[in-house]
């Protein structure tokens, strides 16, 4: 049957099999995850404010199989949180649900992990959020949809679908979508690398990413990512510069070509989003462009 549950400590190995079943959480913490454990078959809601479905304190081993994870409230919401003080979390995720809804991050980690996400979908203002203290980290992310809407106004309001704040991440993609899409007045890149250092993008030509404010943004001068050509069209309309496909990838190695109040930038979009009323935008390159719309008083400096 449909059971409620206030929070609950896993500290033994063990699988839960919902059977078809929904867990409705009642306090801010549905499962504190102190041990390996396996979730099968099964859907949990959670709508208090700050809800977390599943929440690792450890170096665990956690598999998702088959389930539903939802948070429904409008303050921080975690369905799935990879947290505690130890480094080497393993999470695997198939055939899965994962929605934050409009206030809240599907996956957000503060520590090391591998995490490898299949025939799934995840969901929220932020789908895949990869905090300070995750260095090392490493996402493989088969044959699913990972996606973002930004509802919301105000400067501080601008986020992304993937957004990386830790160094040495990996971001592996198959036959993927990776989707952004801004409802309010704030952009909502679909990939932001967080001008980090040593992370990698990795995407197959099978997989997409979809954007109506953004693709990329925050990579270190002469970082190289791999994108499927289609997506690399996009990011030559851009301004980016990009090298020549190869079996429908393309290396995109992250040059600067353009600068505003002395900081630079790897497109003319980017420069473009942080430029404020008077500003100049200064060309460092020839780039290719195309249709851009200008709805700042900026001067345009070649």
């Amino acid at each position: 049957a449909d059971i409620s549950l206030g929070e609950t400590e896993i500290t033994k190995n063990v699988t839960i099999n919902g059977n078809g079943h929904t867990i409705t959480g009642t306090t801010e913490k549905t499962f504190r995850v102190f041990a390996d454990a396996s979730f099968e078959n099964l859907t949990i809601v959670n709508s208090k404010a700050n809800a977390r479905c599943i929440d690792t304190r450890e170096a665990v081993e956690v598999s998702i199989t088959n389930c539903t994870l939802t948070t429904t409230s409008k303050s921080n919401n975690q369905p799935i949180t990879i947290g505690g003080s130890e480094n080497g979390t393993k999470l695997t995720i198939t055939d899965t649900t994962i929605s934050a809804g409009v206030s809240g991050y599907g996956i957000i980690s503060f520590v090391e992990s591998d995490v490898e996400i299949t025939t799934s979908t995840v969901e929220g203002y932020g789908a895949i959020y990869v905090k300070d203290g995750s260095d090392g980290s490493e996402y493989t992310i088969t044959n699913s949809t990972i996606e973002s809407t930004n509802v919301h106004s105000g400067e501080t309001n601008c986020f992304g679908t993937i957004v990386i704040e830790a160094e040495d991440v990996t971001i592996n993609t198959v036959n993927s979508d990776i989707v952004a899409d801004a409802q309010g007045d704030q952009p909502q890149v679909a990939i932001s690398l967080g001008s980090m250092n040593g992370v990698a993008l990795n995407m197959d030509k099978d997989s997409s990413i979809e954007s109506n404010s953004g693709y990329l943004s925050g990579y270190e001068e002469g970082q190289t990512v791999s994108v499927p050509a289609t997506v690399a069209d996009k990011l030559a309309d851009e301004g980016y510069n990009i090298g020549t496909a190869t079996d429908g990838v393309v290396d995109v190695t992250m040059t600067y070509v353009t600068e505003v109040n002395g900081v630079k930038y790897p497109s003319f979009a980017d420069a473009l989003e942080n430029a404020q009323d008077g500003d100049t935008i200064k060309l460092l390159a020839d780039i290719s462009l195309g249709e851009t719309e200008i709805t700042k008083n900026v001067t345009i400096n070649g």
